[in-house]
């Protein structure tokens, strides 16, 4: 590993820190993090020194799409005459009405 120092010893920023532990609950270990804030690790296959993939910028870019099938959904349950309040709450959240 060159260049790279473990994780451990690391401060890394809230997306990192998903990464990691996005990554390590799909069989990710031995993290280490690059000056430029690159994750390496261990992949799941036992390969080691890979880029961890950045599971934040995933999120990120389904957004829109979870967004709207929370849309759906809620949708859904009203044409049955279903009020869900959380899922009300997790929308408002997500489109940023509310704190």
């Amino acid at each position: 590993m060159t260049n790279a120092t473990p994780i451990e010893k690391c401060f890394i920023g809230a997306d990192g820190q998903y990464d990691v532990e996005a990554a390590a609950k799909n069989g990710w270990s031995n993290f280490a993090v690059f000056p430029n804030g690159r994750l390496i690790g261990t992949s799941p296959t036992g390969e080691t020194e890979v880029p961890v993939p950045e599971y934040h910028r995933m999120l990120i870019a389904a957004a829109p799409k979870l967004l709207a099938a929370l849309k759906q959904c809620r949708a859904e349950l009203e044409t049955f005459g279903f009020e869900n309040p959380e899922l009300n709450a997790l929308i408002e959240r997500a489109e940023g009405k509310s704190k």
